[in-house]
């Protein structure tokens, strides 16, 4: 992706006979690392094309250093024209490049691909370097690192985590209701054992990543319905500490193309998240957010929403990711 890293890391890249899937990560991340934060989108083939879209935004803002997570190989052999680095881990078999829709069913494939995805988050930590996660089905419209850079200083340097908010604002019980689809981590000893945790009780109790994480910060679930038997350690003793990002700058799917909030207040976000939504690429068009030509290539496109569909939101138990 155009990132520095010295003719060393790019030479042992090159060569085919790199020892592990392992070894591979830790040569990607010395290359595309910016001050020790990894800027990472994860995905799979049925999301390619989003995966261009969102390239070409970033690439539109001058971020050239970042790394795809494939959640399968044949993403990454894709990708190859566009020029960025791209990581599978093979011991992950053949992955998962389906679109697999959000289930409650326990060790679904949805569920093994969400645990291929905490894999990569869980490694990124345990090498030392903070990460930037975003899901393919956003875009930028300014640069998030540089936004979640200042507001960490601004704070200190106290949080451990940034995370996107997933309220539904008709649904009360949402308003502390994290996104597992965005958000920056610090690879601090807490983050450290809160990914370790998340981890944990995914593999015990089969549930998504966004209910276990949310069982972590707040002690409940979202609509996964957790028993009062699942043990788990809250961020309060694990000493984590987090921040919800501000809905109209960082606004899921259905604050921005349904219920319209960030425009409705005149604020430009700096991401929109298009999830809670089956039809992405139609409404990221329709909001003059698609930046793939028919020929896949970056067009430039108005980055404003000019007419973003109009609808009620009332927030029900659809997780469309």
């Amino acid at each position: 992706s155009g990132g520095g890293g010295g003719s060393k890391v790019e030479q042992a890249l090159a060569r085919r006979h790199v020892a592990s899937s392992g070894e591979r990560l830790r040569l990607l991340l010395q290359k595309e690392s910016v001050d020790g934060d990894i800027v990472a989108v994860y995905s799979n083939l049925a999301f390619e094309n989003m995966t261009r879209n969102l390239i070409c935004h970033m690439r539109s803002l001058g971020m050239h250093r970042f790394l795809i997570l494939a959640l399968d190989q044949e993403l990454c052999t894709q990708l190859v024209d566009v020029g960025c680095s791209c990581f599978f881990d093979e011991r992950f078999g053949e992955g998962f490049s389906e679109h697999e829709k959000w289930t409650f069913e326990l060790k679904s494939n949805y569920f093994r691909l969400l645990q291929l995805k905490m894999s990569y988050v869980q490694q990124i930590v345990e090498n030392g370097y903070n990460v930037l996660l975003s899901d393919a089905d956003s875009v930028y419209l300014s640069n998030p690192h540089d936004f979640i850079t200042k507001l960490l200083a601004a704070d200190g340097g106290i949080p451990d985590m940034y995370i996107q908010s997933d309220v539904r604002p008709a649904v009360v019980e949402s308003h502390t209701w994290v996104c597992a689809g965005n958000f920056y981590l610090r690879a601090t000893t807490a983050a450290r054992r809160f990914v370790a945790e998340v981890v944990r009780i995914m593999h015990e109790t089969g549930f998504p990543d966004q209910d276990a994480f949310q069982l972590v910060l707040t002690s409940h679930g979202q609509e996964v319905p957790f028993s009062d038997h699942v043990r788990f350690e809250s961020a309060a003793s694990i000493g984590f500490r987090y921040r919800l990002l501000d809905p109209l700058l960082f606004p899921n799917g259905g604050l921005y193309f349904m219920l319209r909030y960030p425009q409705k207040h005149g604020v430009e976000p700096v991401l929109i998240h298009a999830n809670q939504n089956w039809e992405k690429q139609k409404k990221l068009t329709r909001a003059g957010l698609w930046r793939l030509s028919d020929t896949r290539r970056c067009i430039d496109a108005p980055l404003h929403a000019a007419a973003a569909d109009d609808g009620d939101f009332a927030g029900g138990a659809d997780k469309n990711t």
